[in-house]
C-alpha cells in the first residue's frame, strides 16, 4: 500500500476518475495512522502527477514526520454508455 522513500517519505499511487483529473476536484486518502485526509486535486492532472502531503509520512526520531507522496493514476470508464459518448463527442467538437 506504501512505498517507504528516502527513509521517512511515503509513496502511495490513487486512482482517479479522468472526468476529476480534467476538471479537479478533492480526493481523499488514509494516512500511515489510518486516518482520512483530504486534498485538492487541481485541474489537468495527468498520469504521473506527484501531490507532496507535508508531514503525513514515517515518524522521525524528533517527532517530525516525512511527506506522503501520492501518485495520481488517471482511471477510466470500463464502459461508455451511447448518449455518454454523444455528449464526449459534442463537447469535443466544442473544444476544438
Amino acid at each position: 500500500r506504501y512505498q517507504i522513500v528516502n527513509q521517512y517519505d511515503l509513496q502511495t499511487q490513487v486512482e482517479v476518475p479522468i472526468l476529476d483529473c480534467i476538471t479537479g476536484c478533492q480526493q481523499t486518502v488514509e494516512t500511515v495512522d489510518g486516518k482520512k485526509y483530504t486534498f485538492k486535486l487541481e485541474p489537468g492532472a495527468e498520469t504521473g502527477k506527484v501531490v507532496s502531503l507535508k508531514g503525513m509520512g514515517m515518524k522521525r526520531q524528533d517527532g517530525s514526520r516525512g511527506n506522503m507522496l501520492i501518485r495520481i493514476k488517471q482511471r477510466f470508464p470500463k464502459s461508455i454508455s451511447k448518449s455518454e459518448m454523444k455528449k464526449i463527442e459534442e463537447l469535443k467538437k466544442q473544444l476544438k
